[in-house]
């Protein structure tokens, strides 16, 4: 599907299987988001598990309309294994449910996924689809130091079909 006037943007939509993934939940800025990765890649080591996947940034809020401080997010990282312990109040082991999601590639930080997503958006509801989920944004590379305006990764939205289109 391509958007049109002055931004182009090329969006698909595909099925995702459900996917085992250790996670961290933050609040706050996003840009310690490198942080985060390594002190996840380090608990994963820790609990005996393996690295099978690309970093996934989840945004549980949304960070263009909630003040800093307030923001919550969650790295995910999927993995093979058995955990050692139990899961700890801000970071463990879940199963992702397989689901249908619309993809867009994006280069840069989260700050400059905004303007696409007016005509993102539009264009998943005039295809007769309503968004079930918190965005996701996974990085081909894992993030290290600040994420520039080059960084390459794919945002995307878990969707369903709407009932009837309007």
């Amino acid at each position: 599907m391509e958007m049109g006037n002055d931004m182009r943007v090329s969006v698909s939509v595909r099925e995702l299987p459900a996917t085992k993934v250790a996670y961290l939940r933050r609040k706050g800025d996003m840009a310690i988001l490198p942080l985060a990765v390594s002190e996840l890649q380090e608990w994963i080591v820790a609990q005996g598990l393996s690295i099978t996947g690309p970093v996934i940034l989840v945004y549980l809020s949304n960070p263009a309309g909630m003040p800093v401080p307030f923001r919550e997010w969650e790295v995910q990282i999927p993995v093979a294994g058995e955990a050692m312990v139990a899961g700890e109040e801000d970071r463990g082991v879940k199963e992702i449910p397989p689901r249908q999601v619309a993809c867009v590639e994006h280069r840069g930080s989260y700050r400059t996924i905004e303007a696409l997503l007016p005509r993102f958006f539009r264009s998943l509801y005039e295809q007769g689809y309503r968004l079930e989920g918190p965005a996701e944004e996974e990085f081909r590379e894992p993030p290290v130091g600040e994420i520039s305006f080059t960084t390459p990764s794919e945002v995307r939205f878990p969707i369903a079909f709407r009932l009837q289109k309007h």
